[in-house]
This record gives C-alpha cells, sequence and structure tokens, in this order.
C-alpha cells in the first residue's frame, strides 16, 4: 500500500513540474519558434511609433503576438513593406487561429529584430494594393518576378472559396 502511495506522490509530483514549465515555458517569454506558437512576445518595446518600415524588408519573419489578454498566441510570419507601412499578409483568413485572433481583437504587439512594437492591425481591402503586396511577396519569398500575379492563383471553387488570404495593415494604436 505504502509503495502505491509513493509512486502515486512522485506521478502527482512529475505532473505538477510538467505543468509548471509548461506555464512557464508560455508565459515567460517563451515565443513562437518556427512553425511552432508560443505565448508573451519579451523585448524592448519601441517608444516612438516608426514612420518609415522599409527597414522590415531585410528580415524574412517576424513575431507577431495576438489576444493580448489572459492567454498570449504569438507566431512567425511573413511580413511586408508598401509605402512605408507594415503588412502582414495570411494565406487563410478562416482558418488561422492568429487571423480569427486579429479579427476579433486587433491590437498587436509585433517583434522585429528584437525591438517591440504596440501596434492595431486593420484588414486591407483595397485590391490593387493586394496585387502589389503579392507581387512583392512572390519576389522577396520565392524569387518570382510575374507581371500578372494573379494569374498565378487558380481560380476559386466552390471548395475553395473560403482558403483565400488576407492582408493585415499595421497602425499605431491612439
Amino acid at each position: 500500500m505504502r509503495r502505491w502511495l509513493r509512486a502515486l506522490a512522485w506521478l502527482g509530483a512529475g505532473l505538477l513540474a510538467f505543468a509548471a514549465a509548461v506555464l512557464v515555458a508560455w508565459f515567460g517569454g517563451l515565443g513562437p519558434w518556427g512553425p511552432f506558437p508560443g505565448g508573451i512576445l519579451w523585448g524592448e518595446v519601441a517608444r516612438e511609433p516608426v514612420a518609415d518600415w522599409s527597414f522590415a524588408d531585410r528580415v524574412a519573419e517576424l513575431q507577431v503576438q495576438t489576444r493580448l489578454g489572459p492567454l498570449p498566441w504569438s507566431v512567425t510570419t511573413w511580413a511586408l513593406t508598401h509605402a512605408g507601412r507594415l503588412y502582414l499578409p495570411s494565406r487563410n483568413c478562416f482558418e488561422k487561429r492568429w487571423v480569427k485572433n486579429l479579427l476579433e481583437h486587433p491590437d498587436v504587439r509585433v517583434r522585429v529584430e528584437g525591438r517591440l512594437h504596440e501596434l492595431r492591425a486593420v484588414r486591407e481591402e483595397d485590391p490593387a494594393l493586394g496585387e502589389a503586396l503579392l507581387r512583392q511577396m512572390l519576389v522577396k519569398y520565392l524569387g518570382i518576378e510575374a507581371e500578372d500575379p494573379r494569374s498565378l492563383a487558380a481560380e476559386p471553387g466552390e471548395r475553395e472559396t473560403r482558403a483565400y488570404g488576407c492582408v493585415f495593415r499595421l497602425e499605431p494604436r491612439s
């Protein structure tokens, strides 16, 4: 009987230690790592708003923390700039968790080159800008130059309609 109680105590202690490690990793700043999401983003917070985001073109990916409330969610994602503004593209606006979070709660934290920026995400609706950003994305990430980037995408069928992407413009919080 004592052996069972002792084994049960060790098992309980092990589970508590594992749960504590997960909580420390999630809330202690173990942000996203490659394709795996993370929790809170830590770092030096930029005090002044950025006037020209073109410096972000030299980084392939940045980190975005959505849902700034009790359960933060951070991801590593692509970033594009156009006319000095920063944009986050997503290939799917309906199923990705971080995009759903942005649609519900637009306040985000973005980490670029180790600095945090507190911003607000606004869904971009301009089709001409979307084409310009698609052209830039093809060059930046795939090395493809296309005059008409829409020709590279298949026409949406009934099943594929939900798979189309969207773009968010990041602006300073006011």
